[in-house]
């Protein structure tokens, strides 16, 4: 007949006051653990449940630590075990052209006096022709270049903000030409107040440099036959 082996057992309580024998094991019946004993330690030490129902509480806050705008700060003890947790706010803004550009001092700035020390260059954006009309947003590029498929009769501008400059390139085709260009935007003023005549020469290319004086005045220099 098969032996039930039971072991003491009492409450925590009770457990509290009694110190068992060396290498005696008995059940706390409060946490439902056993509770092992060295005949020193009055109360035992009670094993960890599997569920870890009878761990002890940390101190620490149950929840989430860190986000998109705070970091974690997390301490730890020499056993791993988390003592302390808690949210610190990022503080990006006051770090941004001093700390933080400190680590790439190549990176340019726009509000400061810079010397470039290595050639800058601009995008060079290709503009096409519509039923005649080309449209040159100024957003998209400082330097736009055009190389002519039919006559342009109206060319048309958005985004033109003070300060911007460069150049628009116009290019006659190799075959199929010579085409045409005019009905520039009302805002392009031209030197001696009139549109240029486009060299009418097969593959030659135009240049207008152009600056953004307001919305409504783009300063234009014509040079052609290149």
């Amino acid at each position: 007949m098969a032996k039930q082996l039971r072991l003491r057992r009492g409450t925590t309580t009770q457990h509290g006051s009694f110190t068992g024998a060396e290498g005696e094991v008995t059940v706390d019946t409060d946490k439902d653990v056993v509770v092992v004993h060295d005949n020193a330690t009055a109360g035992g030490r009670p094993m960890l449940r599997e569920d870890l129902n009878n761990m002890p509480a940390s101190g620490v806050s149950a929840g989430t630590y860190g986000s998109a705008t705070q970091v974690a700060a997390v301490t730890v003890d020499a056993k791993g075990r988390v003592t302390s947790a808690s949210n610190n706010a990022i503080d990006v803004s006051s770090q941004v052209g001093s700390v933080l550009q400190g680590f790439d001092a190549d990176t340019a700035k726009t509000d400061v006096a810079q010397t470039f020390t290595a050639g800058q260059r601009g995008q060079l954006t290709t503009l096409t022709s519509s039923s005649g009309s080309v449209a040159i947003d100024f957003a998209a590029s400082n330097n736009f270049s055009l190389t002519l498929s039919e006559a342009v009769t109206g060319i048309t501008v958005s985004n033109a903000t003070a300060g911007q400059s460069g150049s628009i390139f116009i290019k006659q085709p190799a075959s199929g030409g010579p085409h045409a260009v005019g009905g520039w935007a009302a805002a392009f003023l031209f030197s001696g107040g009139t549109a240029p005549t486009i060299t009418q020469t097969a593959s030659k290319c135009d240049r207008v440099d152009y600056t953004i004086r307001t919305a409504t005045e783009i300063q234009v220099v014509w040079t052609g036959n290149y």
